[in-house]
């Protein structure tokens, strides 16, 4: 990158003697330039040795092949990147490649390095890495150290022909402790990057900035707030607001949201450590001329796709999704209105009231608009959810919406089947929307008011009907028998408010079957008793509903007397039955019922000092689980233990604490508690194998404690790493003490 200095003007008064400032060749000069440079050390050095990478390549013409980079593992502690540049020759390696501020690259704004700082920036996490050089057949291998007088130097320690392609590799190793930090921060990295490197080792994923709206120059970032940045050369940097001149509501903006601004190579300066900008009047200049751009560019695009809209509905609609999914329209339309040929935009739109006398002198309506949209119900034929049609809604107030239809309403009856067969041939439209009236006059001004285009809006008799089912009540029928089970009542006391009675236009045919329970008096019949159906059937429609991951299916209920009636149809199931043999079959999972068992008596567990040792262990990098830090299964420590009890102990731990997260959905609680109820049909046998887990473990604390009575009162011990060691040691001498005594009594017999 291009470095912006340009020369001065200076006035002398006399020939003054002058002499110019120097920088001493010292351990403090190069401690500050390597180690005391960049804040975050893991991070610089990723960052400044992949530029380079990139660099090289684009040097090269190779910009079509990846460069390596190799994340450290458990079985390989090494951290390295190994370009396909044009690789360094041994007088560039070490007259240029050694010298700080001394770069080859300040003459272009194709690369991104220029200050020759950052291929030294291994130094702040290391004192001794390697270099290897491929260059035109031959590889020479450099080892940069830090001297006994603390100031870095280089020695070639090989020189060998090579048919490796030309490049650099830069190496060293990485402590156990700072894997994970090496993988996190090349995700943050090459976040930026255009492509992802060839990860070996470690092979994480690079998730790329994602952006609800993106031009050349700017992008509104997601999954981020308040943050906005300045990305150039594959690098982000953070934008200081109190270095740059903006106005109020420029600053509002950016202060606001996630933008970010994209700028080329050489517009702007950046700090030595590249973890920051250098503010001087150019880089301040760009930053405000692209957060104006900004503004312009999405006052722009507002105005001209609105302009571009059919209709006034439709402008209403764009502009709720804009304004829900681009938080800068919202702040830079939130003290004007917009328009559309020359009407406010509304979040709301009212429907204006019309009315008019009846025969009898009473005010009726002369012009109504409802709604029907799509929901989900039980379809009683495939015994799953399908779509259905919700009865109609009058409206007075709506806002504009997407994937909506307009009808007049011309017909007197069926316009719910009429709807329901428009959907299922429409599946992009989820609202429809009736506008009835005997007045055209009153249908017409409605239609101008809502701003949709009229040719859009057709009779709903235009829509063919299916052919009717008929559900008349023949001689030995239970039509006239059966009530549909009304969910929404769940939690009252009423049982009679639980059922409601079947309409003429519902969707529903006795020969299609379904589910049924017998009733009497209103209250469900549950072996040969009498329940409210709050106390029974609600409490296994939420257990079943949770179980399936489904809505409440229709039930239907019928007297206990015309019960023969419904079982000549094989359709028709008692839903009792059938909810009942799913819960048992669910509870009865071996994943389910030992999560039963645990929570059956999770609040009774006491493990006593073992529980501060489990605590803690999970605090120390070095003995907790690398992999899950709230498990204990799976530990350094638990690896390494050779006592089977406490290895059991520690399961039965975890599975309490994984339990309890599952316990906030309900799922369990509810399952048990219905168990504990005696209304379930898990037998008394299957019912007493929930309470063994608790036996079992009142028998292995006492089991372990018998055996190790020293470590009864330890919660003081095992609160350092030490003391932790010294227990284990104290538990696997035993052990093997125990082993040997079996060994010499296996000898004497």
């Amino acid at each position: 990158m291009k470095t912006n200095v340009k020369e001065r003007d200076i006035e002398r008064s006399d020939n003054f003697a002058e002499s110019t400032f120097k920088i001493k060749n010292s351990a403090k000069a190069f401690q500050i330039l390597s180690d005391g440079l960049y804040s975050d050390k893991i991070k610089a050095i990723i960052r400044e040795l992949s530029c380079n990478a990139y660099d090289a390549h684009i040097e090269a013409g190779t910009t079509d092949k990846k460069f390596d980079i190799f994340l450290p593992t458990n079985y390989d502690h090494t951290f390295y990147i190994r370009d396909y540049g044009t690789g360094l020759s041994k007088n560039d390696l070490e007259n240029i490649y050694t010298t700080y501020f001394e770069s080859t690259k300040e003459s272009s704004n194709d690369v991104v390095g220029c200050l020759g700082l950052g291929s030294k920036s291994p130094f702040s996490y290391v004192s001794m890495f390697t270099v290897t050089s491929y260059f035109n057949g031959k590889q020479y291998v450099y080892s940069a150290f830090v001297n006994e007088m603390w100031v870095p130097s280089i020695t070639l320690i090989d020189e060998d022909d090579t048919e490796e392609e030309n490049g650099i590799k830069v190496q060293f190793a990485v402590k156990k402790d700072d894997f994970r930090q090496f993988a996190y921060k090349a995700q943050e990295v090459f976040r930026y990057f255009d492509s992802a490197p060839n990860f070996i080792g470690n092979k994480v994923s690079i998730e790329k900035q994602g952006y609800t709206v993106k031009n050349d120059y700017w992008g509104l970032a997601s999954g981020r707030y308040s943050q906005s940045l300045a990305v150039m050369g594959n690098v982000a940097y953070p934008v200081n607001l109190d270095k740059v001149d903006l106005s109020n509501n420029e600053k509002k903006i950016i202060n606001n949201f996630s933008i970010d601004m994209f700028f080329n190579i050489g517009d702007l300066s950046v700090a030595a450590s590249r973890e920051g900008l250098s503010y001087n009047e150019g880089t301040t200049k760009a930053i405000v001329d692209r957060v104006q751009l900004v503004i312009k560019n999405e006052k722009d695009r507002v105005e001209n796709t609105l302009d571009s809209m059919e209709c006034y509905w439709d402008a209403c609609v764009w502009m709720q999704k804009e304004r829900q999914t681009n938080r800068i329209v919202n702040l830079l339309f939130e003290n004007s209105k917009l328009q559309y040929e020359g009407r406010d935009l509304e979040k709301v739109l009212s429907v204006p009231r019309k009315t008019h006398k009846d025969e009898n002198g009473n005010s009726v309506n002369s012009l109504i608009l409802s709604r029907m949209s799509l929901i989900s119900r039980w379809d009683t034929k495939e015994h799953k959810n399908a779509s259905d049609v919700s009865k109609s809604e009058v409206v007075w107030m709506l806002a504009p919406i997407d994937k909506c239809k307009f009808f007049i309403n011309d017909c007197t009856t069926r316009h719910r089947m009429r709807v329901k067969s428009y959907l299922s041939k429409n599946d992009k439209t989820s609202n429809v929307f009736l506008i009835k009236s005997a007045d055209d006059k009153l249908i017409e001004e409605l239609i101008g008011h809502l701003g949709i285009i009229k040719s859009k809006v057709t009779l709903l008799s235009d829509i063919e009907l299916p052919k009717r089912k008929h559900n008349k009540r023949s001689k030995g029928s239970a039509i006239g028998h059966l009530v549909e089970m009304n969910w929404q009542a769940s939690g009252l006391y009423e049982s009679g408010r639980y059922w409601k009675t079947i309409q003429e236009d519902d969707d529903f045919d006795i020969e299609d079957g379904g589910f049924y329970v017998p009733i009497n008096r209103w209250k469900v019949i549950h072996n040969d008793e009498e329940l409210p159906p709050r106390e029974m059937l609600c409490t296994i429609n939420s257990i079943y509903s949770r179980i399936m991951d489904s809505k409440n299916p229709p039930v239907y209920g019928i007297k206990k007397a015309k019960i023969d009636l419904l079982k000549k149809n094989p359709k028709w199931i008692n839903w009792l039955d059938h909810a009942q043999k799913v819960i048992k079959d669910y509870s009865l999972k071996p994943s389910v019922f030992k999560e039963l068992q645990v929570h059956s008596n999770s609040r009774n567990f006491d493990y006593e000092s073992l529980e501060s040792l489990f605590n803690n262990v999970s605090h120390f990098s070095s003995l907790k689980n690398v992999d899950d830090s709230g498990k204990i299964v799976g530990s350094a420590f638990l690896n390494d233990c050779e006592c089977s009890i406490l290895k059991e102990i520690a399961e039965r731990y975890d599975a309490g604490n994984e339990n309890t997260v599952k316990q906030a959905k309900g799922v369990t609680r509810k399952l048990l508690n219905f168990i504990k109820s005696g209304k379930s049909i898990l037998t008394e046998k299957e019912v007493k194998n929930l309470y063994k887990y608790s036996n079992r473990h009142q028998v292995l604390m006492s089991l372990f404690f018998k055996k190790y009575p020293f470590l009864k009162n330890t919660w003081s011990t095992t609160r350092t790493r030490d003391g932790i060691s010294n227990m284990l040691r104290y538990v696997n001498a035993i052990i093997n003490y125990d082993l040997i005594l079996t060994e010499q009594e296996g000898e004497g017999k």
